[in-house]
């Protein structure tokens, strides 16, 4: 990660699953913004916006790890 620090002020991870969404978000320094659980619908989707949209920085990589197919319900919601 050290690499990438200089280009990112924040990361996010998000491990999807079929009934839920593990997600962390941390500074460029390591400091853990947020840590949560939530389901895999518009309501969990909302929650990680919100959390995102409290962030007060410029530019954040998100990556996202999932089994089989169930990341695809995430990147069609139109909630983004």
């Amino acid at each position: 990660m050290s690499g990438l620090k200089g280009s990112f002020d924040g990361f996010v991870g998000i491990d999807v699953s079929k009934d839920k969404f593990d997600t962390c978000g941390i500074t460029g320094d390591e400091a853990k913004l947020f840590q949560f659980s939530a389901t895999m619908d518009r309501k969990g989707f909302e929650k990680l916006k919100g959390h995102l949209a409290a962030v007060s920085i410029s530019s954040v990589l998100i990556g996202m790890e999932s089994t089989a197919s169930y990341h695809v319900q995430s990147l069609l919601l139109p909630c983004f």
